[in-house]
């Protein structure tokens, strides 16, 4: 009984808490940031990777799977329909961008975001850009987003 209890308990923390809530739980909480958009009805998480390069995290309230974007922008010059080539310990992952213009938008799927959060290393390129991500923690911040659908938005 008292296991029942304690599992009721920790299911309505885990499930009750807005993502807002959850992000800042994280360690470095400060490096996201949670906006809903109440006309498109969704919720993005947002994590800047480097100055020009952001993880996208989005919940909309008619679809259970989040979508996933690494967004890159560039001041100078157009991308082309570029490719983002990620070395994820040692092994190489292209995406493909349909985008022409000043920005390019990589989406991700969740079973990817799954092997970017169990990395060792992360090494990226897009045209003229290449990083290396330092703090791997964030794929994993990202991911534990998705284990539960998140509760309706903030009224």
């Amino acid at each position: 009984m008292r296991v029942l209890v304690l599992l009721l308990l920790f299911a309505s923390v885990s499930f009750g808490q807005s993502i807002a809530d959850r992000v800042q739980t994280f360690e470095d909480a400060k490096r996201y940031t949670v906006k809903y958009d109440k006309f498109e009805d969704v919720t993005r998480v947002l994590v800047h990777l480097q100055a020009t390069s952001y993880l996208s995290l989005t919940f909309r309230a008619d679809n259970k799977t989040p979508e996933v974007f690494w967004y890159v922008s560039q001041k100078r010059g157009f991308f082309n329909k570029p490719a983002l080539n990620m070395l994820i310990d040692g092994q190489l992952l292209t995406i493909q961008s349909g985008e022409i213009g000043t920005a390019a938008l990589f989406p991700l799927s969740i079973k990817q975001l799954e092997t970017l959060a169990n990395a060792k290393t992360v090494e990226y390129q897009v045209l003229p850009f290449e990083g290396e991500v330092k703090d791997l923690q964030i794929f994993k911040n990202l991911l534990s987003l998705t284990k539960s659908q998140p509760p309706a938005p903030p009224k």
